[in-house]
Formats: C-alpha cells, sequence, structure tokens
C-alpha cells in the first residue's frame, strides 16, 4: 500500500511538473511573439545613407576603393553600397558631411528591419552619434555601426 501510495505521489508530481513546464514554455512563446510583433510594428524602421547601386562589381569597387566604411548588399543583381545607418535623420546629415566633403551624392533610404538586438544597439550608437562632434568621432562611430549591421542582420 505505501509502495501504491509513493508511485502515485511520483506520477501525480511528475505530471504537475510536466504541465508547468509546458505552462512556462507555451507562455514564453505567446509573450515573445506579441512583443516582437508589437516592437516591430512601431519602431523598426531605420534610415540607411546610400551611395549607389551598381550592377558591375568591377565599376563598383573602382568607385568606392576610396570609401574606408561601408556596407555592400546584393540585392536582384545589383550592389547597393551604404555609408551610413541610422534611426535619426539629423545623424545621418552628421554621417553625410564625411562624404559630401569628398563630391559623394548620397541618398537616404528607409528599411524595414526585423532584428531587435541590433535595433537595441542601433539606438545606443545614434545616442552616441548625437553627441559626437568631430568627424573621426563620427566616423568611428558610423564604422561601429555598419560593422554590427553586417555582423548581427546580415550574417
Amino acid at each position: 500500500m505505501i509502495i501504491m501510495v509513493m508511485v502515485m505521489s511520483k506520477r501525480f508530481i511528475l505530471g504537475i511538473l510536466i504541465t508547468m513546464v509546458l505552462g512556462v514554455v507555451t507562455a514564453k512563446v505567446v509573450y515573445s511573439k506579441t512583443i516582437l510583433k508589437n516592437d516591430l510594428k512601431e519602431n523598426n524602421l531605420i534610415y540607411f545613407l546610400q551611395l549607389g547601386v551598381y550592377i558591375d562589381e568591377d565599376t563598383m569597387n573602382d568607385d568606392i576603393k576610396n570609401i574606408e566604411n561601408k556596407l555592400i548588399l546584393q540585392e536582384d543583381n545589383k550592389y547597393y553600397v551604404y555609408v551610413g545607418i541610422s534611426k535619426s535623420k539629423n545623424n545621418l546629415k552628421k554621417i553625410s558631411k564625411l562624404y559630401e566633403d569628398k563630391g559623394y551624392s548620397l541618398y537616404i533610404k528607409e528599411q524595414i528591419v526585423m532584428n531587435n538586438e541590433f535595433l537595441i544597439n542601433l539606438e545606443q550608437f545614434d545616442k552616441l552619434l548625437k553627441e559626437a562632434n568631430s568627424m573621426e568621432e563620427i566616423s568611428t562611430i558610423n564604422s561601429v555601426i555598419l560593422s554590427s549591421y553586417e555582423e548581427m542582420v546580415i550574417s
């Protein structure tokens, strides 16, 4: 009788533990999807500072050989060259001075990014860019932003 009660108790406890684990996992999945949808609806729009779009890779490489900080994305058999990323158009104006002084024409392109980790990091970098005054500071922060995008979003 005692053995039977212990077996029933173990089964009962095991059943409760399994139910609790399933409840926690289900809640976590539902919560993360809800948070993710809300976050992405409200603030996943960022701005890219586009230097150009190229069909020929050799031409692109020749045109951008003197540009240190850049991001190259290939889509639809075209090469898109970006030299800045920010959530703030004012910060893009700061970055654009690095290139406009050298004679480059730049375009602002809006893009939706689905990587919350990158978006959170970008907000922090934007705060640094807002306070940056020297071209060296702006260039360094911009380089880190472009590398972070490449690492977190593209890879």
